[in-house]
């Protein structure tokens, strides 16, 4: 809730060690683990109700993640290796070994700007590690070492630069500019410009308009 309270939306019948949402369908997964076989299930987040859609693995597949396409990924932490996973079936395949130890606690988080899968991994002799995982061989590799066990973390994706910002309500023209430029946008926004001396151009409010900039404040940006 707003207030930091909380809510009881239901009680789940499984007991899940990893969970992800898949963005591409609405829907989101979870896995457990029933003490020889990791299954996937999907999960109503409305009503905590499951739906059994298979067996992923032998082991325990201690996190599981999403891509914005809808592709599957899963650590398992019994035979140390990442894993894609059939959606439909539950039924996961081997894409390789990690190379690390694995034990305890552990996450995985993908980055839909750079198709990135990183882990917050942890081993037996590695302690808590941070990387990235390649998806086409399953091999880690490592970016820091915060040797804590953190078992869960997410990767922001929402926040893009402008040449990455997809949204079809913000356009700018012309590009390159020379005498002025114009940003047009068919919603309402807040919108902040300035340079890189930090000055600021323009800030307020544009609904259903353009905001355009002639020479001197081009000149002045």
């Amino acid at each position: 809730m707003a207030d930091g309270s909380t809510l009881p939306v239901g009680t789940l019948a499984v007991s899940p060690v990893g969970a992800t949402y898949d963005a591409s369908t609405g829907k989101s997964y979870i896995v457990d683990y029933d003490g020889a076989n990791a299954n996937l299930y999907e999960m109503n987040i409305n009503t905590m109700a499951t739906r059994l859609i298979g067996t992923s693995s032998v082991g325990i597949m201690i996190a599981i993640e999403s891509t914005q396409t809808g592709t599957l990924y899963g650590v398992n932490i019994s035979n140390d290796s990442l894993y894609s996973i059939d959606k439909a079936t539950g039924v996961g395949t081997i894409i390789g070994a990690i190379g690390i130890d694995l034990n305890y606690g552990q996450d995985i988080s993908w980055d839909k700007n750079t198709n990135t899968l990183y882990g917050m991994l942890y081993g037996t002799t590695s302690t808590g590690v941070f990387g990235t995982i390649d998806v086409t061989t399953g091999t880690f590799t490592n970016i820091s070492t915060p040797t804590d066990q953190i078992a869960a973390f997410a990767v922001n994706s929402t926040l893009v630069s402008v040449s990455e910002n997809n949204n079809d309500e913000l356009s700018v023209y012309p590009n390159p500019a020379d005498n002025y430029f114009v940003i047009s946008t068919t919603g309402t926004s807040m919108m902040t410009i300035s340079g890189v001396t930090v000055r600021v151009v323009f800030n307020g409010q544009v609904e259903n308009g353009q905001v355009r900039f002639m020479q001197q404040d081009v000149m002045n940006l």
